[in-house]
């Protein structure tokens, strides 16, 4: 299982991307100037049950435009039996100005199966 966050992206290209793949096939990396850097990096917390990372922008990040994509992959390679399987998606957003930025994402959110 794996999440990364992207920007300044269609969703359809997003989904051409990371779609699902054979096995023995890499998984394409979307263009560097879409993924936002987290840390600890995919490669680090990609093997863990438990994934968490943060992201934080310090600079003008306007030209992204306002929307943000949290890409969740889960490949089953142990567990073939199982057709789907249940997750958990939390995330925290922190401004420093004093806004009321959960009512604007609350109102925002969409999630896409």
């Amino acid at each position: 299982m794996s999440f990364r966050l992207v920007r300044g992206c269609e969703p359809a290209l997003i989904s051409e991307h990371y779609k699902r793949r054979p096995r023995d096939e890499e998984v394409p990396e979307i263009a560097g100037r879409f993924q936002c850097k987290m840390a600890p990096s995919p490669q680090l917390r990609g093997k863990s049950i438990l994934q968490s990372a943060v992201a934080t922008f310090k600079t003008d990040i306007s030209n992204y435009g306002d929307r943000y994509y949290v890409v969740v992959r889960c490949e089953s390679g142990w567990a073939t039996e199982l057709a789907s399987q249940r997750f958990a998606l939390v995330v925290e957003v922190a401004h420093e100005a004093n806004i009321q930025i959960y009512q604007q994402i609350r109102h925002r959110i969409q999630l896409r199966g």
